[in-house]
């Protein structure tokens, strides 16, 4: 279990496609295998403060608002973390998601009284500064059939298109320019007054 609050990369060691509260969620168990400590500006093997052991966690994500319309900003935060990730409805493109390399980034959450750590946000994998237990019960096969009559075509229309790499052509020049000043909160996060409380973007 994930003890610290921060930035955590890892993989995907289950996924699946389920519903709760008649809307549609991504489950994500992952496992972690470094932190980034930003005292030491640098990722550092978790095994050490949980044990030996690669901490592991599982993560739900709403797809849908309470009006049934796809929650873009979430659509959008799976394709860049899992860019060849299609969602189609079936169990196949669910078990694409094993191993994929990701990051995450883990809050304390207090609810009822109980406080557990939870996923904030996810993002891929990167060498720098993070940009921003049982295996996961999927659903069975009338149930993911309802969810694709369902859900399907809405997240297949919804779900961002990967954009082409344009071809590689020489810079322009640009003119100089004085250094600009960066103020001291440069480096915080920016929090999106139209994103949802418990979402936060990397920073």
């Amino acid at each position: 279990m994930v003890k610290t609050e921060g930035h955590y990369q890892g993989v995907i060691l289950d996924a699946a496609l389920q519903e709760k509260n008649r809307k549609p969620q991504l489950v994500l168990r992952m496992a972690f295998h470094s932190r980034w400590f930003p005292e030491h500006e640098g990722w550092y093997d978790t095994a050490e403060e949980h044990g030996g052991l690669q901490p592991e966690i599982t993560a739900y994500f709403i797809l849908a608002d309470n009006k049934g319309a796809p929650l873009q900003f979430r659509l959008e935060q799976i394709r860049q973390t899992f860019p060849t990730y299609t969602m189609d409805w079936d169990h196949s493109s669910q078990d694409a998601l094993m191993d994929q390399p990701m990051q995450a980034f883990c809050i304390k959450e207090t609810y009822n009284g109980q406080t557990n750590m939870r996923v904030q946000s996810i993002g891929p994998v990167s060498d720098g500064a993070p940009s921003s237990g049982a295996g996961v019960q999927k659903a069975d096969d009338n149930t993911m059939r309802n969810l694709k009559s369902q859900w399907g075509s809405t997240f297949r229309a919804a779900m961002p298109k990967p954009t082409a790499m344009p071809a590689n052509r020489p810079a322009p020049t640009a003119a100089p320019r004085a250094a600009a000043t960066v103020p001291q909160n440069a480096g915080d996060a920016y929090e999106d007054p139209n994103m949802p409380a418990d979402d936060l973007k990397f920073p």
